[in-house]
């Protein structure tokens, strides 16, 4: 997951990031690709970001694989 400010497009191994990384984290699934996550928006945080999620995933015979998905804009008010 990665959150920045900026709406842009970098290709990085196929998938484009869609916003710079000014925060983010790493989380991996479950046996049956669950992940359960909350967050509360940051106080400090006036205005928007543009969030976005992606997978890495390296199989047995080493061979990397890369998804994305857009980013969205979320605001607080």
């Amino acid at each position: 997951m990665v959150w920045g400010t900026l709406n842009i497009s970098v290709p990085i191994g196929g998938c484009p990031l869609h916003t710079e990384f000014l925060w983010g984290h790493v989380f991996h699934t479950d046996p049956t690709g669950t992940f359960d996550y909350s967050r509360v928006w940051p106080a400090s945080a006036d205005g928007a970001f543009y969030m976005q999620v992606g997978t890495i995933h390296v199989d047995a015979l080493g061979v990397l694989t890369m998804q994305s998905s857009n980013s969205i804009l979320a605001s607080c008010l």
